[in-house]
């Protein structure tokens, strides 16, 4: 029994990294999506509605919710998606040292736009750990979710 639970497991999250990876792929047709009719507005409603609704806070419960840090080259296509979108909106080249210093927050007196490969680990990390005890009090520990057996 409980090896049929541990396959079962292991079954359902080879299922779920495919489906992860659409949804994925989903986000970033929507995000070129959003950047197209973001066109039609001035410049600066468009760079204020991407940081705060468009580009990461879109993707942030995808990023807590899965283990998207494994879809690597994914993660850096929305970050380059974001990164060319902006240059045209901005007019400006954002190359080197110019993308990083944007990324940099808006504390910093920088343009505050988040990358997704930065965030993946740490906020699914978060995530996992804030609900750590939850899942500990509903599951219990078999052979497959015990480190010490």
């Amino acid at each position: 029994m409980i090896y049929y639970f541990c396959f079962s497991i292991f079954t359902l999250l080879s299922h779920l990294t495919e489906a992860f990876r659409s949804l994925l792929i989903e986000k970033i047709s929507k995000l070129e999506f959003f950047f197209s009719h973001l066109s039609l507005i001035s410049a600066h409603s468009a760079f204020y509605l991407l940081r705060v609704s468009f580009s990461i806070p879109r993707l942030m419960y995808f990023l807590r919710c899965s283990p998207s840090w494994r879809e690597e080259s994914l993660l850096q296509s929305y970050d380059c998606v974001l990164q060319t979108r902006l240059e045209s909106m901005i007019n400006c080249s954002l190359s080197g040292n110019a993308w990083l210093q944007a990324i940099l927050p808006v504390r910093s007196d920088e343009l505050g736009i988040r990358r997704a490969i930065n965030l993946a680990i740490p906020s699914f990390l978060a995530s996992f750990y804030g609900s750590r005890r939850l899942v500990e009090s509903i599951l219990p520990l078999g052979p497959c979710l015990d480190p010490d057996a």
